[in-house]
């Protein structure tokens, strides 16, 4: 059961940056202001983009600590 656990937090989540915005309550506008001043980051695959929302989330928390 533990392993389970452990196999799970492992796992991404990749969203888009409407998901992302949708999840956050704000505007893909400002999802991009967050990107583009690092305080979140985006995975490129090919032409698309994709935010890990734990990661996303790691990082909004420590830039509000």
């Amino acid at each position: 059961m533990t392993e389970l656990k452990q196999n799970k937090t492992l796992a991404l989540e990749l969203i888009t940056k409407t998901e992302l915005a949708k999840r956050c309550a704000c505007t893909t506008r400002h999802i991009d202001n967050l990107t583009r001043e690092g305080q979140i980051q985006k995975i490129k695959l090919g032409n698309c983009s994709r935010y890990d929302w734990q990661d996303v989330i790691a990082s909004l928390k420590g830039a509000s600590a």
